[in-house]
C-alpha cells in the first residue's frame, strides 16, 4: 500500500473516534465530579476497612499474649496447634484487607487517569497523525488496538474498548463529534451540554 493510501485510510478512521473539544472538556469535567463523589464513597470504605484492621490486629495481639501468657504454660488455654491456626486464618484475613485498602484509591485514581488519557487521545490523535512524523504515526497506529492488520490494501483493528466505547458514542450523539456543525435547534454550549447530560450512551453504568 502507498504512504498516501494508508494516511487516508488512518484518517478515515480516526475521524470515527475524533471527539470535539468541547465536548472533551465537558466529559473530564463531569469524570472529575464523579471521582469527586466516588472520592467521599471511597472514604467511607476506607474507614471501615481500617477499623477491621485494627479489629484484627487487637485479635492478633490478644491471642499472642493468651499464648505467652504464665497461665498458659502447659497449654491448658491455648494449645500450639489452636494458636497456629487462629493466627493463620487473622492473618489471611489481614492480607485481604490490606489489598483491598491499597486497592481502594489506586482503581478510582487508575480509572480517572485512563479516562481523561483516552479523551485526549481521542480528541488530538487524528490532528497528530496528520501533522507527526513517521515515529509518532507509529505510536499512534500502536495505540488504536490491537491485531493491526493489512489485507487487500485495508487496514483494519481491533480497537481497544475506551475507542470502541467513544465510535459507539459518537454514533448514538453525533455532537460529540469533532466533525460536527452546530444546528441553529441545538446551537450553544449549554443546549449542547444539556442534551449530552441527559444521554444515556453518554453516561457511566
Amino acid at each position: 500500500i502507498r504512504v498516501e493510501k494508508l494516511d487516508e485510510q488512518m484518517d478515515r478512521l480516526l475521524a470515527r473516534i475524533q471527539i470535539s473539544d468541547r465536548f472533551k472538556d465537558w466529559a473530564i469535567k463531569y469524570l472529575n465530579e464523579l471521582h469527586e463523589t466516588e472520592s467521599k464513597n471511597n472514604f467511607a470504605v476506607l474507614e471501615s476497612l481500617q477499623t477491621a484492621m485494627k479489629d484484627i490486629e487487637t485479635k492478633l495481639n490478644n491471642l499472642l499474649e493468651l499464648k505467652i501468657s504464665p497461665l498458659n504454660g502447659d497449654g491448658s488455654l491455648l494449645s500450639d496447634y489452636d494458636y497456629r491456626n487462629q493466627k493463620d486464618r487473622l492473618s489471611a484475613e489481614k492480607e485481604k484487607l490490606i489489598e483491598k485498602i491499597g486497592g481502594n484509591n489506586y482503581q478510582s485514581d487508575h480509572w480517572r487517569a485512563t479516562a481523561e488519557r483516552t479523551f485526549d487521545f481521542a480528541c488530538h490523535a487524528r490532528y497528530w497523525f496528520a501533522h507527526g512524523d513517521r515515529q509518532t504515526k507509529r505510536e499512534i497506529l500502536a495505540s488504536l488496538g490491537s491485531n493491526l492488520e493489512l489485507k487487500d490494501g485495508i487496514v483494519g483493528v481491533n480497537l481497544e474498548k475506551p475507542l470502541q466505547f467513544i465510535e459507539l458514542a459518537i454514533e448514538a450523539e453525533p455532537t460529540i463529534s469533532g466533525e460536527f456543525e452546530p444546528n441553529k435547534s441545538i446551537g450553544n454550549s449549554d443546549q449542547i451540554e444539556s442534551l449530552w447530560t441527559q444521554n444515556p450512551p453518554l453516561l457511566p453504568g
